[in-house]
């Protein structure tokens, strides 16, 4: 099958796959044999830029927060107090189990979160934050993959699905494939093409077995007979990991599938979690060991407060699930989440009621890796970045060191084991133990 026909198929079937040329090498092998065991992270993006006053960062100033009326504290984090039902969505009675605002979330896991404040993202642009984000810098245009894929590319790239890439900023620059997931039966189709009816085990077969193996090595011989008759280097890499990912295939059928999968009866929350289902899977398939999500509607120049809150609700409604998720697969002591977005909104107000872009934001992290029950940094009243000793990460007034995306990423890579991988693409400046 020629390449371009491979993708369509896989298009349709609601899969994508990156394949650069050039990548040819980044299928040759990984730390491990087998599947991969973890550990695994999942890195979600609230996109458009959040606010972080209505968070987890609050001030009582209602130039800055004009619903709120209080600020909460649960333990050494702070917290602007709006309930669910304020937060301009349509909440259905039998929904309220999922919804998960500032106060009950750090209520469950407080002592599980490391909150940054203060963090500079370096930019006021989606597409230079989205990146900050992502990989922690944020020029270079592409430059640099997502540590997602980093991550992936280090540990498990000889896997099916080693990184899952639903965030808005996704670049791998060939290190290892990225796929991007369709809905679960899309996946089944996919993984058992050979059924008449995919979502049943006991289906009856398009080809018998042996058939099947006899189509399997007449398409292999033509494949290596193409590939026979290239001379550029790019266009032989490109066939010879397009081979690699076919003769692959079949062990998608060691996906354990969602079955049924999950139902929230909360507008736009169960399409979050169903892709956060789909990764979770993956990682307990062993086919996995990275994923980038994104919870979009938090560009909110006009009309702050409501989509701010409605957003933010569907961001740690969706993270509750993801460790409820988690945790029911067996895998919960292997997965790190992080959460941040592209950057924060302006401290105060504009004309229209809404706020614009600014570059000072905030970031949690859960997880085995991390230690919790910690805030690192924080912000001035007019939301500027407070520093901090390099050593005993408190504020200081002076002489301190500013939170970046850049040293956010620092700890991830050096958590995650992240090595050779990242070689060509280092991240240099002040280097602080955030995690430990």
């Amino acid at each position: 099958m020629e390449r371009r026909n491979f993708l369509r198929t896989a298009s349709l079937a609601g899969v994508s796959l990156s394949l650069p040329f050039g990548a040819g090498s980044a299928l040759a092998g990984s730390d491990s044999d087998g599947p991969y065991e973890g550990p695994y992270w999942l890195f979600i993006q609230a996109a458009g830029g959040w606010d972080t006053r209505f968070m987890f960062d609050p001030i009582m100033d209602p130039d800055q927060n004009r619903p709120q009326h209080e600020i909460g504290n649960v333990g050494p984090f702070k917290f602007s107090i709006w309930g669910a039902n304020e937060a301009g969505v349509n909440v259905p009675t039998a929904g309220e189990p999922y919804l998960y605002d500032n106060q009950r979330f750090l209520e469950k896991y407080s002592k599980q979160l490391l909150l940054l404040n203060g963090l500079d993202m370096g930019t006021s642009s989606h597409a230079s934050g989205s990146r900050a984000f992502s990989s922690g810098r944020s020029s270079g245009n592409g430059a640099y993959p997502a540590t997602a894929a980093l991550i992936a590319a280090q540990h498990a790239r000889d896997q099916t699905l080693a990184f899952i890439g639903g965030g808005a900023y996704n670049q791998t620059n060939g290190l290892v494939p990225m796929t991007r997931l369709g809905n679960a039966n899309a996946m089944r189709k996919l993984a058992f093409f050979n059924r008449i009816d995919a979502t049943k085990p006991d289906s009856a077969t398009f080809h018998t077995e042996s058939t099947l193996d006899r189509i399997k090595r007449a398409q292999a011989s033509r494949n290596q007979s193409y590939l026979n008759a290239q001379r550029l280097p790019g266009a032989r890499a490109s066939i010879e990991q397009l081979m690699a990912m076919r003769a692959s295939k079949g062990s998608l059928s060691g996906l354990i599938f969602p079955d049924p999968p999950v139902k929230i009866p909360v507008r736009g929350l169960e399409g979050y979690a169903r892709q956060a289902e789909l990764i979770l899977a993956a990682f307990k398939s062993g086919l996995c060991a990275s994923g980038n999500m994104m919870v979009t509607g938090f560009d909110t120049h006009a009309n702050n407060d409501n989509p701010q809150r409605t957003g933010q609700l569907k961001v740690l409604s969706t993270v509750n699930f993801i460790m409820e998720e988690a945790a029911r697969l067996g895998i919960a002591d292997k997965v790190n989440v992080v959460v941040g977005s592209d950057f924060a909104r302006t401290p105060r107000y504009n004309a229209g009621n809404g706020k614009d872009h600014w570059s000072i934001s905030s970031a949690f992290l859960m997880g085995p890796a991390i230690r919790g029950g910690r805030v690192i940094g924080g912000t001035s009243d007019t939301q500027r970045a407070l520093k901090i000793d390099p050593k005993t990460l408190e504020v200081v007034e002076k002489d301190g060191v500013k939170l970046t995306a850049k040293i956010l990423h620092q700890n991830i890579r050096k958590a995650a084991n992240v090595g050779d991988v990242a070689f060509a693409y280092p991240l240099k400046g002040e280097e602080l133990d955030l995690f430990s």
